[in-house]
């Protein structure tokens, strides 16, 4: 072996080795054989009380019974952890292999007694059973109750059941055993190194060692491939005799139920992906032009490009990069997270006689689950540390629902471990500021995503395969698997990458499909889904609701953000083409331009209005639209009044004559320029009586006006002494009307030449809707007539405004740009409501 202990030392891995004592002191302590004494009384007090009684329990009964039954089970578990834990990093260990083999015996001797709940739970009539369910007695138990009973239709007789329970220690975990121990003792090369040390090598820089490495492992394979290959042929047989005596109807069928997933969902995920495998026969043809080789050889495919950082990382700043990463997303996350490192639940060194590879194990609630990795100090190696802390996370997080409740289906458990994956990756990418640098990188990124998604799935068809002609044609020889591997490895490297007569025989190595058979496509159902999670989200104009005074964190946290201060229409396309969710505020999305956007999902208009997005062009290709119809109703109504007043009192008037020596010059005490006038009293006239309508109301009513209230249908937050009028009506008796209604093909240019008309010569006219809501030719003939004392408009129809708009230079008519929205309080509000709709969606 080389100097693992060295690579360790200079890592700062050689103590972040697992502390087992918080499961027991050892394995001659005396708390194991009280534990395994418990277990076997237990046991039989159990069967004694319960077996032939299940069907005549009441809820509270049956309630007691699990709980009985679930703190066994605790005990049980935690002694096979305990002896699990002790073998895997010292596998050529007599003395742990037969404690592991003891537990073991014990822990198929309980089930086979205590198969006789299994049976009579699921014996139970259909409304039988659904009486407990819906018992709130029993409600802590129901989700395992009811996922039993899945397995109902696959049960044997008592017997039968009994027989296979207690053959169950010769059988799949004595076999993965046996292949952990080969494994355990092949050394490879001349300076007979690990399995983790020379796959290390693969992901090397130099082509002759990354050559060497995959020779090594071929030669190590081959020295125990009989062996390998009748392992593989046992179990295959042993699941085909199991399959048959149940009734599933194909190899895959067990692992589709235990992930409560049906056959059918499965075969559309390997479709999906297989139909696809021309995604990285592409990438790899780049790879093989980016490299300058004529042929990309099996061992070249984790080549690193050039500028991949090669430095080591040590066990400390491996920590804290995952911790921060944890912690960017979930405080809660990075502390449960902390408690590994802290209370020493992780094993990181590599040893002669550990497992390779990596795991999280769950332990029982009552104590804490560890993780186990083979640290070398590679940016890989920190993905894998927060894959399985990702695991472990999830793991402390079940445990709250007790130990019968906390085992997790396969696919849900890869999907908390791919989430913590790319957390991390998100944070790596931030820390490296070279382009190129981050380049190699995002590579490394996607053959790790290829490897999850498309490898795991030809792998699943490696397994299909063995299983198949296993029932179909007997004992399977090691050229028919090496066969059927690389068949289905070349179908998703096509031409791309060249497979060597060496690379045939590398399904030999890989445990899942001995452990777990099936267990592979649930790498890529995770990985899928946290891909379509973490979606692509673009804002196309955040810049006027949030010019640096704000954050986009509560958009950061629901998918990749990318920011556009601004977006000329000839780029929404481009910089929408990729995304699943466009945000706009005042961007066109056509139904022209949402036609070329394929992977669009939703459109989050951060306004009021959605008359920028072509509603039926989304409507027809199932785009949801939503906007933000409450957020900025007090700002919009406090500008109302700030145009009204500064009508009225003319403020700045004064303030700017004074500044310029005006009543210093004067000879009385006071002056204006202009007539002062109050509001009581005074027509509030109110067009559209919406949130918005509602508020200037309100503030109206304070200052004494009298508020008249036009309306599409009869409002319900209004005053005795408010009128309802009519349109006309409105428009003759208000001494100042506010606009509030939406822009439709009803309101457009409401205000007219012939509305206008009807307008007292005092009156004012105040626009905080839309611009489209008044013919601008109009009401400027009207203010420079003086047919209308004074408009007050926060918005036109074109905006920015066109030098050629008439009301530019019309008499009294005073014009801000688009600002009543916009207070910060009222873009906090925005911003918050429109990420909170979002995360609807997307929950």
């Amino acid at each position: 072996m080389t100097d693992s202990f060295g690579l360790n030392n200079d890592l700062g891995t050689t103590d972040i080795l697992w502390n087992l004592e918080h499961l027991y002191h050892g394995i001659d302590h005396p708390d194991i054989e009280e534990d395994i004494r418990f277990c076997r009384e237990e046991t039989k007090r159990l069967v004694e009380r319960y077996q032939g009684n299940v069907s005549s329990l009441s809820s509270i009964e049956l309630k007691t019974c699990l709980s009985l039954l679930e703190n066994l089970h605790v005990r049980l578990s935690r002694l096979s952890t305990y002896a699990f834990l002790k073998y895997i990093t010292q596998v050529k260990d007599d003395e742990k292999s037969a404690f592991q083999q003891k537990i073991r015996e014990l822990v198929s001797s309980v089930e086979a007694q205590l198969i006789f709940f299994d049976l009579e739970w699921n014996e139970l009539p259909e409304d039988k059973a659904q009486q407990h369910l819906q018992d709130t007695a029993i409600s802590s138990y129901r989700h395992y109750l009811k996922s039993m009973r899945r397995y109902r239709p696959h049960l044997l007789d008592r017997e039968q059941e009994k027989l296979l329970l207690e053959r169950k220690v010769v059988g799949r975990s004595s076999w993965t055993t046996l292949f952990e121990k080969v494994f355990g003792n092949l050394s490879f090369g001349e300076q007979n190194r690990t399995e983790e040390e020379v796959l290390t090598d693969l992901y090397s820089r130099d082509r002759e060692t990354r050559k060497k490495a995959a020779e090594e492992m071929t030669t190590g394979l081959k020295g125990s491939l009989h062996i390998l290959t009748h392992i593989f042929n046992t179990l295959a047989s042993e699941k085909m005799i199991t399959d048959r005596q149940r009734r599933y109807p194909s190899w895959i069928s067990t692992m589709n139920l235990e992930n409560q997933i049906n056959d059918d969902t499965v075969e559309h995920l390997v479709t999906a992906v297989t139909d696809r495998y021309d995604i990285v026969q592409g990438y790899y043809s780049v790879k093989k032009e980016i490299h300058g080789y004529k042929e990309l050889f099996d061992y070249d495919r984790y080549a690193p490009l050039p500028d991949l950082p090669t430095r080591r990382i040590r066990w400390p700043e491996a920590q804290d990069i995952v911790l921060e990463s944890f912690a960017e997303f979930s405080p809660v996350m990075a502390d449960i997270a902390r408690g590994f490192f802290d209370n020493r639940y992780i094993h990181a060194p590599i040893l002669a006689g550990k497992r390779g590879g990596a795991f999280a194990h769950p332990c029982v609630p009552q104590a804490h689950p560890y993780v186990l990795v083979n640290y070398s100090g590679t940016l890989r190696d920190i993905s894998t540390l927060a894959h399985e802390l990702g695991h472990g996370v999830h793991m402390v997080l079940a445990a709250e629902k007790g130990y019968f409740n906390s085992d997790t289906p396969l696919v849900l458990a890869e999907t908390a471990s791919v989430f913590a994956e790319l957390l991390v990756f998100q944070a790596q990418m931030e820390l490296i500021s070279n382009p190129s640098e981050q380049q190699a990188f995002l590579c490394q990124k996607i053959e790790s995503i290829f490897a999850t998604v498309f490898r795991q799935t030809a792998m699943n068809r490696f397994e299909a395969l063995m299983h198949e002609q296993r029932r179909e044609s007997g004992e399977l020889s090691c050229e028919q698997l090496n066969s059927f591997w690389l068949s289905s490895q070349q179908k998703m490297f096509g031409d791309a990458v060249t497979l060597t007569d060496n690379y045939k025989i590398w399904w030999a190595y890989i445990p899942h499909f001995l452990s777990t058979p099936g267990y592979v496509y649930s790498y890529a159902f995770g990985e899928l889904l946290v891909l379509e999670k973490i979606m692509k989200i673009v804002l196309l104009d955040g810049y006027t609701i949030n010019p640096g005074d704000l954050n986009w964190a509560a958009f950061e946290e629901l998918g990749n953000l990318q920011v556009y201060d601004r977006t000329p229409a000839e780029q929404v396309v481009q910089r929408s083409k990729e995304a699943q969710i466009v945000l706009t505020n005042k961007t066109v999305l056509s139904g022209e331009i949402l036609q070329q956007l394929e992977h669009l999902k939703y459109i989050g208009v951060l306004a009021t209005g959605y008359n920028v997005v072509d509603i039926e062009a989304a409507r027809r290709m199932g785009i949801v639209v939503t906007n933000v119809p409450v957020y900025g109703a007090q700002s919009v109504a406090q500008m109302v009044f700030a145009h009204i007043l500064n009508v009225t009192n003319t403020v700045s008037l004064h303030v700017e004559d004074v500044k310029s020596g005006g009543w210093a010059k004067t000879e009385d005490f006071c002056y204006w320029l202009s007539p002062q006038q109050e509001l009581a009293g005074k027509n509030l006239g109110i067009f559209g009586f919406g949130q918005i309508g509602q508020t200037v109301a309100q503030i109206g009513r304070a200052f004494g006006m009298r508020v008249l209230i036009h309306t599409r249908s009869k409002p319900t937050d209004f005053f005795d002494q408010d009128r309802l009028v009519d349109k006309d009506e409105l428009f003759c008796e208000s001494d100042f009307l506010s606009l509030h209604c939406p822009l439709t093909t009803e309101t457009e240019k409401c205000v007219n030449r012939e509305t206008l008309a009807l307008m007292k010569k005092s009156a004012v006219l105040i626009n905080t809707s839309r611009g489209q809501l008044i013919d601008e030719f109009a009401l400027a003939d009207a203010l420079n007539n003086e047919n209308l004392a004074a408009a007050c408009l926060d918005v036109l129809c074109k905006e920015p405004a066109d030098t050629k708009s008439p009301l530019l230079a019309a008499k009294n008519c005073h014009i801000t740009p688009h600002i009543a929205w916009a207070s910060r309080e009222a873009r906090m509000r925005l911003v918050a409501s429109a990420a909170a709709t979002l995360k609807s969606f997307l929950a």
